[in-house]
């Protein structure tokens, strides 16, 4: 009998420790998965509703920006050629050249003497699109600071602009100035003969 109750407790004892056992690996497995699942789900982490609501109004404001740059995009969207032409028109638009540099000469103080305008010869053997126009300026009553005011404001000028020689005399207050500008020459239509 006392063989019978050893048995007895020993089997007793290896049911306790298994059930110990047992719960000391499930309470394990408890803090080190579930706790670490948990912790997905409080603040800052992933899973967290505040952190998915701040992650939606992102994106929504994104979404409306982009929503307004698109916007801005269509209504803009033709306006691309209008603004190719301002820079290098399709024709040489003499006169507003004219009423540009009078009126940043007169903006300045400048008083011009004369605005002569030469076509250079075109090249024939490499004929370009592109066009030059050459504008000889000759002004008095020029200072440095209103020069400077007046290459500025050309500067500033829509339509591109090469200075290509610059001439001043400050005790004549005399300037010299050449400027090229740019037009695009007439499309040639070539006609194909069978």
């Amino acid at each position: 009998m006392a063989k019978e109750l050893d048995g007895k407790l020993i089997w007793i004892a290896t049911q306790v420790l298994a059930v110990i056992l047992f719960l000391g690996v499930g309470l394990a497995a408890y803090f080190f998965v579930f706790q670490g699942e948990m912790k997905k789900y409080d603040e800052g982490g992933p899973l967290n509703i505040k952190t998915k609501e701040d992650a939606l109004a992102t994106r929504q404001a994104y979404k409306k920006e982009l929503e307004r740059l698109y916007t801005l995009y269509q209504e803009n969207v033709g306006n691309e050629n209008d603004n190719v032409n301002e820079v290098i028109p399709d024709a040489k638009h003499l006169p507003p050249i004219y009423a540009m540099l009078d009126a940043i000469a007169t903006s300045q103080g400048i008083a011009l003497q004369s605005v002569d305008v030469t076509f250079p010869p075109e090249n024939t053997k490499n004929p370009s699109p592109l066009k030059e126009i050459i504008i000889s300026v000759k002004a008095t009553n020029v200072g440095y600071s209103n020069l400077k005011g007046f290459l500025d404001a050309l500067e500033k000028n829509k339509r591109l602009t090469d200075v290509s020689l610059l001439e001043y005399d400050s005790k004549a207050k005399f300037l010299n100035l050449n400027v090229k500008m740019y037009y695009l020459g007439e499309k040639k239509v070539v006609a194909k003969t069978k």
